[in-house]
C-alpha cells in the first residue's frame, strides 16, 4: 500500500477546506444571496468525490492497462497508485458549473472562493514533492521557486478577492490558470503524462480571464490624444 499520496491528499484537503471556510465564512455577496456556509460545504465535499472520480478516471485513461477493469483495482488507489492532477481539475470545475447552474447559485463568487481554497493548497503540495524528489538541484530549484510563486500569487489574489479588484469569477479562472502553470513547472520534476491536460487548463482558465475583464481594452493607447 502507498500511503504517501493519501496523506498528500489529506493534508491539501484539510488546508482547502480551512481557506474555504475563511473565505466564505461571512462573505456579503454569499449572504445576501442567502449562500450559508454549511451549503458550500455540502458543495465542497461533493466537488472532491467527483474531482477523486475524475483523477483516477484520468490516469487510468492515460496509462490503461487490463487491471483497471477490474472495479477493486479501480477504485482502491493506495493499493493500485495513480491520480491525474489535472483530470481531477477538469471533473471539478464542469461538475461545479453543472450543479451551480442547476441550484441556481452566484457561479461567479463561489468559483472565485473554490478556485482560492484550492490555490491554497498548492504550496503544501509542491513542499511535500521534497520528499520524493531526486535531490537534484535543477528539481530543487524548479519546486523552491514553484513554492515561491505560489504563495505569492495566492497572497495577490486574496488581496484582490477582498478588494473586488475584478468581476466574480475573473480571480477563479486567474487562480486556476496559474495553478496549471506552476503545476507544469512542477512536472518537469517528476511525471510528464500530465502535461497536455495542463496545458489545456491553463489555455482554457485563460481565455475566459480575457474575454470577461478584456484587458486590453483597459490598456491607455500612448498615440492617442
Amino acid at each position: 500500500m502507498d500511503i504517501f499520496p493519501v496523506v498528500v491528499l489529506v493534508f491539501c484537503l484539510l488546508i482547502s477546506l480551512f481557506a474555504l471556510y475563511l473565505l466564505a465564512n461571512d462573505d456579503f455577496v454569499l449572504l445576501r444571496k442567502q449562500v450559508l456556509i454549511t451549503k458550500i460545504f455540502d458543495i465542497a465535499f461533493l466537488i472532491f468525490g467527483v474531482s477523486l472520480f475524475s483523477a483516477r478516471l484520468f490516469y487510468v485513461l492515460f496509462h490503461f492497462d487490463q487491471t483497471f477493469l477490474s472495479p477493486f483495482v479501480f477504485l482502491l488507489f493506495p493499493y493500485f497508485p495513480g491520480l491525474s492532477l489535472p483530470g481531477g481539475i477538469v471533473g471539478g470545475v464542469l461538475f461545479f458549473f453543472s450543479y451551480s447552474h442547476s441550484a441556481k447559485l452566484p457561479i461567479g463568487r463561489v468559483f472565485d472562493v473554490f478556485s482560492l481554497s484550492l490555490f491554497s493548497a498548492l504550496p503544501l503540495g509542491l513542499l511535500m514533492q521534497f520528499l520524493v524528489i531526486k535531490k537534484e538541484f535543477f528539481a530543487i530549484l524548479l519546486l523552491f521557486l514553484g513554492v515561491a510563486a505560489s504563495i505569492f500569487f495566492f497572497i495577490m489574489f486574496i488581496r484582490s478577492f477582498q478588494k473586488g479588484n475584478f468581476k466574480d469569477g475573473s480571480i477563479g479562472f486567474l487562480s486556476l490558470s496559474c495553478f496549471s502553470l506552476i503545476a507544469f513547472i512542477a512536472e518537469f520534476v517528476g511525471k510528464k503524462e500530465n502535461d497536455v491536460l495542463l496545458i489545456g487548463v491553463f489555455l482554457v482558465s485563460a481565455v475566459f480571464f480575457v474575454h470577461q475583464e478584456k484587458p486590453f481594452l483597459k490598456i491607455k493607447n500612448p498615440f492617442k490624444k
